[in-house]
């Protein structure tokens, strides 16, 4: 259970300072949301949105000013804020490789907060390369109408690696507005993993798509969906729910038998009635379509730090799970041995050997 202290008003006796400065920023930071959607409705923000827009698409390095215009008009204030000089190096760093020009113009021209999170994730994520001298491409190629986030050349491997940034899902947000509304309290359960892990396989399905992947593969190429799972049971969700949803219960023992990982075959086990359902309604493709288990060598599940959405600029830690049915112990121990020094594990090291064998 998380309870959210109660926000006091000024009116009630016994406020103290603390409480009363909490409620002041609380109060600031509502008025500068309604003042930037007001700018918005009335075209008042068109002339500095159109700035920043042309100052992360130009060659020049980006200005604090800038990065905080654009911040601000999605609505963020004070958390925000802090975070943009530290944002801001790291923008700087990839935009002097001209090689992430595509991905300052969307990170420019993101006026919802969903869009700017996603292309926040894909800055830090990228800086954990090029910050240590590994080169990275954007927006990388496999024959299809849509681009992959990121390709990583590392010796004759091509790594490609598509993002994804999951929020808190919306009947959580909506449940802890509502219960702040009526007094200024909120409580949540943290008990049902099984929704979490229920979202992650949708996830790693979708963002596995044809349209950006190709289902056929070279020996040289490795398909990897990174999903950012920070913000899951308010940045409690735990990494066997990770090891559950892409290699199911192989992984983790003693969870029960009602799911199917990502990358389990069903045609390999003997499955329950609960499990049937399981891969009817959750772990299954559109008619016509391959399996990602056909295409997808890993599931890379980030952590950030800290977990605040708030927090523009963070450290990564990963958990890796790979699909035995695709490529080799020694390509897994060399990416792995690889990556570790880009973006450390989470916790202790998995074996390159998953589930079943080579």
């Amino acid at each position: 259970m998380v309870v959210c202290p109660r926000l006091f008003t000024p009116e009630e006796g016994g406020v103290g300072a603390m409480e009363r400065k909490l409620f002041d920023e609380l109060v600031r930071s509502l008025k500068e949301a309604a003042l930037i959607s007001n700018a918005f409705a009335n075209g008042g923000a068109s002339r500095n949105v159109g700035h920043v827009e042309q100052t992360l698409s130009g060659s020049s390095p980006m200005k604090l000013l800038d990065l905080k215009n654009r911040i601000e008009a999605v609505g963020w204030n004070t958390n925000a804020l802090e975070y943009a000089p530290a944002l801001l190096e790291k923008i700087n760093r990839l935009k002097s490789t001209n090689k992430y020009s595509a991905l300052l113009r969307q990170l420019s021209s993101a006026n919802e907060e969903g869009d700017l999170l996603g292309r926040v994730l894909e800055v830090n994520f990228a800086d954990c390369f090029e910050s240590k001298g590994i080169n990275l491409q954007y927006g990388a190629k496999q024959g299809g109408n849509g681009d992959v986030d990121f390709m990583w050349q590392l010796d004759c491997l091509q790594i490609y690696i598509e993002l994804k940034q999951i929020g808190q899902d919306r009947d959580t947000r909506n449940s802890i507005h509502t219960q702040l509304c009526a007094s200024n309290i909120y409580e949540i359960s943290l008990g049902d993993g099984l929704k979490d892990i229920v979202r992650l396989q949708r996830d790693l399905i979708q963002k596995a798509s044809t349209k950006k992947f190709s289902a056929s593969l070279s020996n040289n190429t490795i398909n990897l969906v990174a999903i950012d799972v920070s913000a899951l049971q308010l940045g409690g969700v735990d990494v066997d729910d990770c090891l559950l949803a892409a290699g199911g219960n192989a992984l983790v023992s003693g969870y029960g038998h009602e799911l199917v990982g990502v990358f389990e075959d069903p045609t390999q086990m003997a499955l329950n009635s609960q499990q049937c359902n399981w891969m009817k309604d959750v772990n299954s493709v559109a008619v016509g379509e391959p399996h990602p288990r056909s295409y997808i060598h890993g599931a890379l599940f980030l952590f950030r730090e800290p977990r605040d959405t708030r927090a523009l600029s963070f450290n990564l830690q990963q958990v890796i799970v790979w699909n035995p049915a695709l490529g080799t112990d020694r390509q897994r121990r060399e990416i792995c041995s690889s990556l570790k020094t880009v973006i450390p594990f989470k916790s202790k090291p998995m074996k390159p050997r998953t589930i079943g064998n080579d």
